[in-house]
């Protein structure tokens, strides 16, 4: 969410062929208004300078980010109004603060996955698919909370379809201690199903010290069939937080993260389907 409350603006005036904005007439210049008016510009204007900030060379590259990497930074900057790591339908997963992922005086960093466009290697998960990366700790950095944000496109197989998302995608976070965050933090232990956006949060009286590794996972898609080659979606992650800048190198798991592992696809956990599900089947039934 933005700031969309008695909000001052510059105005425009229909047809008008001289300069104006100087506070020389203060009511015809201005404007204060309320709503989606106000807000969207604010969080277009957000991602103008996000991209601005990308292409400039300030961060270790010159990069132009795509569409799902600017909607993971602009998510991964949120900050929940009463500080829940859990999204919800009044705030979303917070308020826009691009203080938190634009690292202009290097007291935080910002890792992300390679962009397509510039012709970098894509970053994407094959159906049934399990992919990781890893990602040290600097303590060095000011900033201690460890943010980290995973948005993907999924595609429409149908405008009548009644399927919340073709390809489902879950992000898990595992600490140095082998402690496991789930996307968005459900409290039912479980990872999202109707959202394209993951996030979690790691405040900093729990950041660790060594490296975290960063799971993507996929389910079964709605448009994968048997006898074809396994469709693959792209994705993309943002990290924010006492890091390094630099980019997220995403490789497919060599082991499942449980006890049992499917044959068929060994790096995913083989659950008992009428006990438990999820990516770690750490959801009971």
């Amino acid at each position: 969410v933005a700031p969309g409350s008695q909000i001052i603006s510059a105005r425009s005036q229909a047809h008008s062929t001289t300069p104006h904005g100087c506070l020389e007439d203060f009511f015809n210049d201005f404007k204060t208004m309320d709503g989606t008016s106000m807000a969207t510009p604010n969080v277009a204007g957000a991602a103008a300078l996000i991209r601005q900030y990308f292409r400039s060379g300030k961060w270790i590259d010159k990069v132009i980010i795509n569409g799902a990497t600017t909607r993971a930074i602009l998510i991964n900057s949120c900050r929940h109004p009463r500080d829940s790591k859990i999204p919800d339908i009044i705030f979303g997963h917070g308020v826009v603060d691009l203080s938190t992922v634009i690292p202009i005086n290097d007291d935080f960093g910002v890792q992300i996955t390679h962009q397509e466009t510039e012709g970098d290697k894509k970053n994407s998960v094959k159906e049934k698919g399990h992919v990781i990366s890893y990602l040290s700790i600097n303590k060095t950095k000011l900033v201690k909370k460890l943010q980290i944000t995973l948005s993907y496109l999924d595609p429409i197989l149908s405008s009548d379809s009644l399927i919340p998302l073709a390809h489902d995608l879950d992000l898990v976070v595992i600490s140095p201690s082998k402690k496991v965050y789930l996307g968005d933090h459900l409290n039912n232990n479980d990872t999202q199903h109707a959202s394209t956006n993951e996030k979690v949060i790691i405040n900093d009286d729990e950041i660790e010290d060594g490296q975290y590794a960063i799971h993507v996972f996929a389910g079964s898609f709605a448009d994968g069939v048997p006898w074809r080659d396994p469709i693959e979606q792209d994705f993309s992650v943002v990290a924010s937080g006492p890091i390094d800048n630099g980019y997220l190198e995403f490789e497919e798991s060599k082991e499942c993260l449980c006890d049992k592992c499917d044959p068929d696809h060994p790096n995913i956990c083989l659950c008992d389907v009428d006990k438990n599900i999820g990516p770690l089947c750490q959801v009971k039934i």
